[in-house]
């Protein structure tokens, strides 16, 4: 009986989980999923889940005058048992298939770039009071030794040099090297105005203090003529944090237990749609009434700034900082990029809200000088980020044009450059 339970057991849990993860893993591996690929998937997938059924509840012995009996049992069984977990895999795939052909699918560049970042995910160094994700280097993923996605610092100077500094949507979290936005701007500039190189000094999880420490230490290093700062999401999560107490106030999950459970059910899109499913009836069904909104100050973040503007000035070195959008900025939003929305509002309401609250203040400090990028991405439906705040390579493109698009408008390579 033990053994016959297990062997069920198995075949069930193997259904259940084969066609989801056979088409991640096609997406990685073979950039396509075909049509008889995927009928094979489902075959399998239906034949472990009927025989999981029909190993669990037969009987040892069939009698004759009772076949009839058992078949309408097992067809039963089948029933009860069965569908439930095919529709799960049926409508999982169905989401997979949706962001591979419907959405924007990554390119090929990115999904090996996504599968590095994964695998290597864990092996955190710290450096000068910053924790850096990993030193890990592959062809679509290449690390310098001081933890940077950029040039070595040994390279010597040949050309003017910028430097953008941020968090992880500057580092290029679920995007190859070319598709980041530093590489993609130095391209914009080399092609329109003259050569430079654009140095990647964005690390993971990092806010406006953590920024100072890596423009304070890597300055003399690297000597940059211009620098940009793109961020706000990070620095404007803590603020959330504090303002409703919430209890994780950290920007990375600890690695343990709960939390690597918490990382393995989310990769299904099933789990996102119980979770607007359940936000969407307390909002809409049981009428739970908003957040209120508190008010908050900006100060600690706007004295940040300020010391990182006079660190600038004292060095001669021209920088420009910019505010991010995020995806509750974007009017036209996708089927999948509402069910990452909804998903947020889940966890933190009132967020996007309030993030342009915080982003109003900040700009409109006219003593901080900032360029607001949040709604840059307004203009078209299609799909530029991959969750809340991490962006797409077009959506990349997007921003790296605008960046450049201010830089010259505002005089940003004089005595740098000579304009074409």
């Amino acid at each position: 009986m033990k053994s016959r339970l297990f062997f069920s057991l198995a075949l069930f849990v193997l259904g259940l989980f084969f066609i989801p993860t056979t088409i991640k893993n096609f997406f990685y591996i073979n950039r396509e999923l075909t049509f008889p690929t995927l009928f094979i998937c489902y075959s399998l997938s239906s034949f472990f889940l009927i025989s999981a059924t029909f190993i669990f509840f037969l009987e040892k012995q069939l009698k004759i005058h009772k076949v009839i009996i058992e078949i309408r049992k097992l067809f039963t069984y089948f029933l009860l048992f069965s569908i439930t977990p095919i529709l799960f895999v049926s409508i999982e795939s169905f989401l997979w298939l949706g962001n591979k052909f419907f959405g924007e699918p990554s390119e090929y560049q990115d999904m090996i770039a996504q599968n590095e970042m994964k695998k290597h995910a864990g092996e955190n160094f710290k450096s000068n009071g910053i924790v850096f994700p990993s030193k890990h280097s592959s062809e679509f993923f290449s690390v310098n030794t001081s933890g940077f996605r950029t040039y070595s610092f040994k390279k010597k100077k040949d050309a003017p040099r910028i430097a953008m500094i941020g968090g992880s949507t500057t580092y290029g979290i679920n995007v190859s090297d070319n598709n980041t936005i530093s590489k993609i701007l130095e391209n914009i500039i080399n092609n329109k105005i003259g050569n430079v190189s654009v140095w990647n000094l964005g690390v993971s999880g990092i806010n406006s203090f953590d920024e100072y420490k890596v423009l304070e230490s890597n300055t003399t290093a690297i000597k940059p003529d211009i620098i940009i700062f793109y961020h706000g999401a990070n620095d404007f999560a803590q603020i959330y944090y504090e303002l409703f107490n919430t209890k994780n106030q950290s920007l990375i999950l600890e690695d343990n237990i709960k939390n690597r459970i918490y990382i393995a059910l989310n990769q299904f899109h099933i789990t996102s749609l119980l979770k607007i499913g359940s936000y969407l009836f307390k909002t809409k069904i049981l009428g739970e009434t908003k957040l209120n909104s508190p008010d908050f100050s900006i100060e600690s973040f706007e004295s940040q700034i300020n010391k990182t503007s006079n660190f600038c000035t004292i060095n001669n070195l021209k920088c420009f900082f910019f505010m991010q959008p995020i995806l509750e900025n974007k009017k036209d939003l996708t089927f999948f990029e509402k069910k990452i929305l909804f998903e947020r509002k889940y966890f933190f309401p009132e967020y996007g809200k309030l993030y342009d609250l915080f982003a109003q203040k900040v700009i409109a400090n006219q003593s901080l000088n900032y360029f607001d990028l949040r709604h840059i991405l307004d203009k078209d439906n299609n799909r530029h980020f991959y969750d809340y705040v991490h962006t797409t390579s077009n959506a990349n493109k997007i921003i790296a044009n605008k960046i450049f698009d201010y830089l010259i408008t505002n005089n940003g390579f004089d005595n740098i450059l000579d304009i074409r």
